[in-house]
């Protein structure tokens, strides 16, 4: 007797029609320097003997997508990092480790496979890797416990050598870092807790350099966003994303600068999430890259690199804060190509494409009730083989908290 088979995924909507509230630019790797980002995937192995495994897999429109194998670099706890330091066109990677015990020391591959390393930091601080001063080249950055910001300008790319430090904001604050102004350098945001206002964190941005507010104080949500347990991402087009773990998966909250609530996405799995291109966040699964997309609420999965985890240009990470390593689940089924596209561009309504390779006859969406709200209409394998349904609305008439269940006569994998 054939078995249902049930592969679910979970997401909530609530897209708002247009972005408000600074530029917030991202930058995804570009490690082969041809104009295009790429997936850049990293193994880790907690054993001190065991060494980073490393591989990247290109984006652009006239590449074959082939995973290629990167020069291992680091072991054990050693902090995955990447930047443009050589060239402002091109990704280095590199990782952040421990030496004397408490000492950081930042080793880069450079682009002819030999290493660089700079002795800087100490094991309390915050890493960051960004354009403070706007050269076009990126630098070392930390947070030490005390609030104070400290810069190291690495030389690769020819623009001089230094030291800067600047004090922003309250000791314990969250922050985050982006070209907030559009003015082709890292601005610092602190987020500020207004006594007044209980319940409701502001950001406040600052040029490192000058130490000028770049942009006035900006409302960013309330109580609930302010008590994130990690500092925003900055997605790009003004959004910066909010990332909460919640049992097996990670549950994000999209909101623009000024606190007006996109969408919220689960993504299943506990990795570490990355800008894949502007307006796009990157999370490794078990089946691929699950790809969305702020700006048209797609969801996709995509080809995977090498490596359990994906690597950002973009992330404040710590040796403090770091836990046991990867978890993840495989419970969601959804494998590389399947699409949530909530406007088609035939009829203006929500269309769904299951994954390469699937044979689904049948799909549901169910809210947080259980409830049915619509059974797609099964239109046959399009794009590449890849069954399609249609439904009677657009993507945001279903509401929030939705369950979106692929059903074959096949065998329970659930």
């Amino acid at each position: 007797m054939n078995m249902l088979k049930e592969r679910c995924f979970t997401l909530s909507l609530c897209m708002v029609a247009s972005f408000i509230g600074g530029y917030c630019y991202a930058q995804a790797p570009d490690i082969d320097g041809d104009g295009f980002s790429d997936f850049v995937g990293v193994e880790i192995n907690k054993k001190s003997s065991a060494r980073h495994q490393w591989s990247y897999l290109p984006q652009g429109p006239s590449v074959s997508n082939i995973d290629t194998a990167l020069q291992p670099l680091g072991k054990g706890s050693d902090i995955p990092i990447a930047g443009r330091f050589e060239s402002a066109g091109k990704t280095n990677y590199g990782v952040v480790k421990l030496v004397s015990s408490k000492k950081l020391e930042w080793k880069i591959r450079l682009s002819d496979g030999s290493t660089v390393a700079y002795q800087f930091g100490s094991k309390s601080d915050h890493i960051m890797v960004g354009d403070f001063d706007g050269d076009g080249f990126d630098d070392l950055m930390v947070r030490t416990k005390k609030g104070l910001f400290r810069m190291m300008k690495t030389g690769l790319g020819g623009s001089g050598t230094g030291t800067f430090s600047r004090m922003i904001g309250k000791r314990k604050e969250k922050f985050w870092y982006s070209d907030v102004d559009g003015d082709g350098d890292d601005d610092i945001c602190r987020m500020a807790r207004k006594r007044k206002k209980r319940g409701k964190v502001f950001n406040i941005c600052y040029d490192f350099m000058s130490g000028a507010q770049v942009l006035p104080s900006e409302s960013i949500a309330k109580s609930r966003a302010g008590k994130a347990k990690s500092s925003p991402i900055p997605v790009g087009g003004g959004v910066l994303a909010y990332p909460k773990k919640s049992g097996k998966q990670t549950v994000v909250t999209f909101r623009t600068l000024a606190g007006a609530r996109i969408a919220t996405i689960g993504y299943p799995a506990q990795n570490s999430l990355a800008v894949s291109s502007d307006g796009e966040l990157a999370m490794r699964i078990p089946q691929g890259v699950m790809v969305y997309n702020v700006f048209s609420g797609e969801i996709s999965i995509k080809p995977a690199p090498s490596g359990s985890d994906l690597v950002d240009e973009y992330s404040v990470e710590s040796f403090a804060k770091r836990g046991s390593g990867v978890s993840c689940s495989s419970v969601v089924g959804w494998g590389a190509g399947a699409v949530w596209k909530p406007v088609s561009d035939s009829d203006g309504n929500l269309v769904v494409l299951d994954a390469f390779g699937t044979n689904s006859s049948k799909i549901q969406i169910v809210n947080q009730n259980g409830k049915v709200l619509e059974t797609g209409r099964f239109v046959g394998k399009t794009n590449g083989g890849r069954p399609t349904f249609r439904f009677s609305k657009r993507g945001s008439g279903y509401g929030k908290n939705l369950t979106v269940v692929f059903i074959t006569g096949s065998k329970n994998v659930c």
